[in-house]
Order: structure tokens, then sequence, then C-alpha cells
């Protein structure tokens, strides 16, 4: 069996053994790199994580990883087109919930929490911006209440905190989302330099 990370060929002295074992140990190998994996490939097609097939012969794996931030770096540039979408999508709600596409912002809330806390967790942005973590604090707990509005089908509720309390949250990183990403660009810079 060849395993290739990033177009490398890799010897990770394996030679054979169930799938979901090997792809166990080469996702363990890549959080040692700070690595995930972001495309799987088995035997030349593409395959998505929680479609792994079941095989009895595996000649090809091949893997293409991104570090976490260069997750989020991705994900900081993909925000300036979100952002846009979900403004205009708000733009929409005028005084009747039931034309409001509640689902697209359910979608954006959850996405861009993660993008927050991805942030928070795998850069260095709350050393650099201290009010970061505070900032993260109150994203979190107004989109869990918002989540849980929404979860209780309590629209009204939702429309609410979304209205007095997210957008401004929203409005905030973004305003500073520009500089978040060139300290974490500095950043992945300085440690690709150093390795």
């Amino acid at each position: 069996m060849e395993i290739y990370i990033n177009n490398k060929k890799r010897d990770l002295g394996i030679k054979n053994g169930k799938l979901t074992t090997i792809l166990e140990k080469i996702q363990k190998l890549l959080q040692l790199e700070s690595k995930i994996i972001t495309e799987l490939s088995i035997n030349g097609n593409v395959v998505k994580e929680e479609d792994i097939p079941f095989l009895k012969k595996v000649q090809l794996i091949e893997i293409k990883s991104k570090t976490n931030r260069e997750v989020i770096i991705e994900s900081l540039y993909y925000f300036d087109r979100y952002i846009q979408d979900f403004f205009e999508m708000l733009e929409s709600v005028e005084d009747e919930i039931e034309g409001f596409r509640i689902y697209d912002a359910v979608a954006f809330v959850e996405w861009s929490l993660g993008l927050v806390l991805s942030i928070k967790d795998h850069t260095n942005i709350s050393l650099i911006y201290s009010d970061y973590d505070s900032y993260v604090e109150d994203y979190k707990n107004s989109a869990e209440n918002f989540l849980e509005a929404f979860k209780k089908e309590d629209y009204e509720n939702a429309v609410g905190i979304l209205d007095m309390e997210i957008v401004d949250l929203i409005e905030n990183f973004e305003i500073n989302s520009k500089d978040y990403l060139n300290e974490i660009i500095l950043e992945e810079s300085r440690k690709n330099f150093i390795n």
C-alpha cells in the first residue's frame, strides 16, 4: 500500500490492516504536525470521511492536509463573501418573520461561531487583541441563545437575538477581520520560516 500526504510518499511502516485503523494512524501523525485532513482519496477516488468505503484491497491512499491556521485563513477570505449575503438576508426581515430565511441565519451563525472559536483555539490573536477572549464569550453566549430559541421554534425571540445582539457582534468581527487575517498570515509564515 502506498500512502501520499500532500503529494509526498510517506513510509509509515503500514503494510496492511483495517482502513479505519490506518486512517486513525495517519490522523494522529497529522495532529503531531498540527494539521488536519482536508481531502482523502482511496485508490484514486475522493471520499468523504463519513463515507469511507469497506474495501478488501487498498493500494493507494492520498491525503491533502492543511494546518488549522491555513483553514482559518481560507475561512476569513470566505467570511468577506458570506457577510454580504448575511446582511442582504437580514434586510429581507421587515415586519414579518415568515419570509425570513431563518435556516440561512442559523447556518451562518453556526459557521461564524466555529470560525471565532477556531481563531481563539489555534492562533495567538487573543495575545495581540486583549478583548478577543471577552468578544468570544459574548458571541458564544449570544449564538447559543439564538440557536436555543431556534430549536424551540421561538422564531420571534431568535430574530430578536439576531437583530439586537448578533448583528453588532458580526459587525465588530467584520471591522477587525482584515487585521485578524493579517496577523494570522504573519503567524503562519513565521511558523513556516522556523520549520
